[in-house]
């Protein structure tokens, strides 16, 4: 006879155990955004697999798929080797680049004129 194993799960997006829903060690699944879940040794619940966190100065985000949108020149590289477990993008200018007209939330546009990157 097999046994069924069910760990602890949900099936709404977004939701995330917290340590009184997990033992140290113990496991959960969201179903909705294929994320596993762990409670560590040190008591933080660890999400395991299920997206990426993209970390730039201002703000942090987790998203499933990330895309870069200059395939026309393809003018970055993306670094896997100078630091662990992180790809960091980084652009091949060095002279002034003008990225022309950003609409914004209203549907006016802004110049933007990044300078020297």
């Amino acid at each position: 006879m097999s046994v069924v194993f069910k760990p602890k799960r949900s099936e709404t997006a977004s939701s995330i155990p917290t340590t009184a829903d997990l033992a140290v060690g113990e496991i959960a699944i969201n179903t909705a955004d294929k994320k596993l879940y762990v409670r560590d040794s040190a008591n933080n619940i660890q999400a395991i697999g299920g997206g990426l966190r993209v970390t730039d100065t201002d703000s942090t985000a987790d998203v499933d798929i990330l895309k870069f949108a200059d395939t026309v020149d393809a003018l970055f590289t993306i670094d896997t080797s100078s630091e662990s477990g992180t790809a960091i993008v980084r652009m091949n200018y060095n002279s002034d680049q003008d990225y022309g007209s950003i609409a914004d939330g209203v549907g006016s546009g802004n110049n933007i004129d990044y300078g020297s990157i």
